[in-house]
């Protein structure tokens, strides 16, 4: 099972995890930049995530300086939202 998301600052070595609960599981996160000029990293963390004990799912938007601290925003689904394809690629 897919149970966590980190992110991790390779020049400082910072990590900051999210473990799900047991049961759910996140798809493939996607970062999106805070603005067209943020620093590397700056920004949040994009991720379907199915929770087992609803059999729902939720977009969950993480900032990406404590992803584990609340998220910034969660959108919740009434039914859970099957696996998708994974690698979102955008010409830079």
């Amino acid at each position: 099972m897919f149970n966590a998301i980190a992110h991790v600052d390779l020049r400082t070595g910072k990590r900051g995890v999210r473990i799900f609960d047991p049961g759910d599981a996140a798809d493939e996160p996607v970062f999106v930049p805070r603005s067209a000029s943020a620093p590397e990293g700056d920004g949040y963390i994009i991720s379907l995530v199915y929770r087992a004990a609803t059999n729902t799912s939720e977009l969950l938007i993480l900032n990406t300086h404590d992803i584990a601290d609340e998220p910034a925003a969660v959108l919740k689904l009434p039914r859970p939202v099957p696996a998708g394809f994974h690698g979102n690629f955008v010409a830079a």
